[in-house]
């Protein structure tokens, strides 16, 4: 098991993401953080922290960095956290969990819980009802994946920043794999003033883009709250 963590001047927040990590139940993984071009001390946050393999890379964007990620992992299962997100302690045990019940199983994605941080108010691009309890979690924080299939599938397309995890799930549906939503929320995601998805015309954007090649490959649109 590997975790990639992608990391941009997240000083702020890193701490914590490696925290939960850390307190993971199911012991038996490595992590792989990446620093894109940080000019704060992400990368000596994340150096200093117990068994992280860093690897640095000039600014090339989240979809890059988690590529980067991927290919110095060497675990047969792949998973991901942002910077900015933490996971409950039982988040790696319930998904490597569901990979032993279910060999053919592919993909394992989990619930979420969006709070604010630092906000009197959610932002606009948070829709009603998002706080209000668990969302399914189709998104790279509650992700795991086998190395074969992420293989098979290909890397996250690192032209597309905001909606590259969209685009690589509708590229996995529409190879048949076999996944699967665990109903238990395994992952918190943190609300803030310098979220990606804030970026919203750019994200419509590219997910329109996504969606059209999708529906050329006949594929299933990927839903869910963004990351």
């Amino acid at each position: 098991m590997t975790v990639v963590l992608p990391m941009w001047n997240g000083e702020r927040f890193l701490g914590e993401a490696l925290e939960s990590i850390g307190r993971q139940r199911w012991r038996a993984f490595e992590i792989v953080a990446v620093d894109d071009g940080s000019t704060d001390a992400s990368a000596e946050i994340a150096g200093a922290y117990p068994g992280v393999n860093l690897v640095r890379q000039p600014r090339a964007g989240v979809a890059a960095a988690r590529n980067r990620g991927v290919d110095a992992a060497h675990g047969e299962l792949i998973a991901f956290l942002d910077q900015d997100d933490r996971y409950t302690p039982d988040k790696l045990e319930r998904q490597v969990g569901a990979f032993r019940a279910d060999p053919a199983l592919e993909l394992c994605f989990a619930h979420q819980r969006l709070f604010l941080d630092g906000l009197s108010a959610p932002p606009s691009w948070v829709r009603p009802g998002w706080l209000d309890g668990p969302l399914p979690g189709l998104l790279p924080g509650t992700l795991v994946v086998r190395r074969r299939a992420f293989d098979a599938v290909g890397p996250f397309a690192e032209g597309e920043p905001i909606a590259s995890d969209s685009d690589w799930l509708m590229r996995a549906r529409s190879r048949g794999v076999r996944e699967l939503l665990l109903p238990d929320v395994l992952l918190e995601r943190r609300i803030h003033a310098t979220n990606q998805s804030a970026n919203v015309a750019a994200g419509h954007l590219e997910l329109l883009r996504a969606a059209r090649r999708a529906a050329k490959r006949g594929t299933p649109s990927a839903g869910g709250a963004s990351a």
